[in-house]
């Protein structure tokens, strides 16, 4: 997996293909791949940058333009936007700007402001609150105090 501020691009469907070039030997294949993206955002105050811990009532107002698009993270201040998959990086990129732009313009409209932004600047992990689910339960049992201080997109 690659991170990048918030960005999770993983490979997929490894598939391997016979060569369309007659000038490879026969038995030799070209892996093709698939993409897909998760982009995760923390939710926050547009004026103060404070976290908000609100995303079931958003996930719920947006299920109808997002459907399984939208989905929560173990802190909830956080959102992660996934992508289809798609066979090459241009057409992830244009369809994921497209959805980022839906989800801003979605959440401007909730009167909530996005960031990407790895550690959220003044946040006290200690205040966040945790999204109810059994893998985050889990994930808390296994890791113990290293999610405490996850205040991370």
């Amino acid at each position: 997996m690659l991170y990048n501020y918030g960005i999770i691009l993983w490979l997929i469907n490894s598939r391997p293909t016979q060569a369309a070039n007659q000038e490879r030997p026969t038995n030799m294949t070209k892996q093709q791949f698939t993409i897909g993206i998760e982009e995760e955002f923390q939710t926050v105050h547009p004026q103060t940058g404070e976290l908000l811990s609100s995303i079931h009532p958003l996930l719920e107002r947006g299920l109808p333009l997002f459907g399984d698009k939208i989905k929560p993270e173990m802190l909830q201040p956080t959102i992660e936007l996934v992508s289809d998959v798609y066979p090459d990086i241009t057409s992830a990129r244009t369809a994921m700007h497209q959805q980022r732009a839906a989800l801003a313009k979605f959440m401007h409209e909730q009167g909530i402001a996005l960031i990407s932004a790895g550690t959220h600047p003044s946040a006290l992990w200690q205040e966040q609150k945790i999204t109810e689910g059994e893998r985050y339960i889990r994930q808390i049992k296994e890791e113990q105090v290293i999610y405490k201080k996850l205040s991370v997109c």
